[in-house]
């Protein structure tokens, strides 16, 4: 029996959410599971216990003080950065990245607390420990000195709606658009982008399409999109359905991921899962993916942007197999075995 911990699942979703949310239901399908929780989402699932949390600190102090008395299980799975640190059992922790500690600048100041209480803890305490990329594997390696050995490197999947490509034509309306998707936040480095695209040709034609919602210390970046006045146009989309975050890829030219730092990077498997290429930043995990390239440089950058050629292509079904939950949960189980 296998116990979860998928307490940081709660309104509204980010990456590290929707991971755990799906990561949780694939290993449901595999495996016996005794699941932790204060999300409806996940009320279908047996064996679940459903808990409530007047806030964040109470829900830490849960997973601290209470879940260690939790039995029924034989491993504990505490998917996203920290777990309990006296608990009995052997545990596999999942690190999605170690920002916090690496570059305490770019987090809120309630999460950097967080962590350096108890991240570097958890890494020191778990049996196990699995990350999204070789990028955090040599993080861990390098700034914690964690063994290599006890450090799996699991790829993460996409969301369902994402397995075929999508035809429907939601945003087409926007005209040819260049895409940037995520939480307005400093670690995204929209300023960066912005930038890139008033100076670059590619204003001539195409806007620049940025959905997301605006996050922590996100009011300079509404400035400079509510006062753009460069050539071209900039267009903010705020909350984006899933069920049309497919077409959202699909109508694209391009998506640009800046960002300062990744551990993973949901939207370059997404844009590739709808056959729109990426240009990202080099601070994000490298794959050797096709329609895939990285900059290094803000000049890099706009000079991608303007010899880049708007083409869009079909992906193999061998991308979609590789990115599946179905296959992270038998990963995630022979490395648990």
């Amino acid at each position: 029996m296998l116990g979860i911990d998928a307490t940081v699942v709660e309104e509204p979703f980010a990456g590290v959410q929707y991971a755990v949310y799906h990561q949780v239901n694939a290993l449901a399908e595999k495996c016996e599971i005794k699941l932790y929780h204060q999300s409806d989402r996940f009320k279908y699932i047996p064996n679940a216990e459903h808990l409530e949390f007047s806030n964040k600190l109470t829900r830490i102090d849960w997973q601290q003080r209470k879940l260690r008395n939790e039995t029924g299980f034989d491993t504990l799975f505490s998917p996203s950065y920290t777990c309990p640190l006296d608990m009995p059992c052997p545990m596999t922790l999942q690190v999605h990245d170690i920002i916090a500690l690496k570059h305490p600048e770019l987090c809120s100041l309630p999460n950097r607390v967080h962590f350096k209480v108890l991240l570097e803890k958890s890494i020191a305490r778990a049996d196990t420990i699995i990350v999204p990329s070789q990028l955090v594997a040599d993080d861990l390696s390098e700034q914690l000195n964690v063994p290599a050995n006890k450090v799996h490197v699991l790829p993460l999947a996409l969301d369902p709606v994402f397995t075929k490509q999508s035809s429907a034509n939601h945003f087409k309306e926007h005209g040819p658009y260049i895409l940037f998707v995520g939480n307005i936040e400093p670690k995204k480095n929209l300023p960066l982008l912005i930038d890139a695209y008033s100076k670059s040709t590619i204003n001539k034609t195409h806007k620049l399409l940025i959905a997301g919602r605006y996050a922590w210390k996100s009011d300079s970046v509404k400035s400079l999109i509510k006062n753009y006045s460069g050539d071209g146009e900039i267009i903010r989309l705020d909350y984006v359905d899933r069920d049309v975050m497919p077409a959202l890829y699909a109508n694209a030219s391009l998506t640009v991921l800046p960002s300062l730092t990744e551990g993973f990077g949901f939207p370059i498997i997404e844009s590739l899962s709808q056959g729109t290429p990426v240009i990202a930043s080099d601070n994000c995990p490298k794959e050797d993916l096709k329609h895939l390239d990285y900059f290094s440089t803000d000049d890099e950058l706009i000079e991608q942007l303007d010899n880049f050629e708007d083409e869009s292509f079909v992906q193999d079904e061998s991308f979609y197999e590789f990115y599946s939950w179905q296959r992270w949960a038998k990963e995630f189980l022979r490395i648990e075995i």
